[in-house]
């Protein structure tokens, strides 16, 4: 019986070891759906290639972000595991307004400098 449950201990241990494997080896951004056309693989590499690069204040980081880079919160190209705060306003036809015109819902975790109104 102690084999057995040493085997299965053992097991779920390699199983856990290669999926962490597989998991480290899959490119920020994800991988493109099959039968792009040329243009679309292009578009494809280039979102890509944005999504995973660092970004530094003379690329227009900040005033405020949550990272350097978008795979740094998105890492499989989708969801996060992060926990963000979201905030907007109810309009006067009782719609949820997003406040885009103020930079979105999203409220950033880090900043450049500090922000001050007058």
């Amino acid at each position: 019986m102690r084999s057995a449950y040493v085997g299965l201990l053992a097991l779920c241990v390699s199983c856990l070891l290669s999926l962490q494997s597989i998991a480290q080896q899959r490119q920020p951004g994800g991988s493109p759906v099959g039968g792009l056309t040329p243009a679309q693989q292009i578009a494809f590499n280039e979102g890509s290639r944005q999504f995973s690069k660092s970004y530094e204040i003379a690329d227009g980081l900040g005033p405020v972000f949550n990272d350097e880079s978008c795979s740094d919160c998105h890492r499989n190209g989708g969801g996060s595991n992060r926990t963000v705060r979201r905030f907007g306003r109810i309009d006067s036809r009782g719609e949820f307004d997003h406040l885009a015109e103020l930079g979105g819902s999203l409220i950033q975790s880090r900043g450049i400098r500090s922000i001050t109104t007058r």
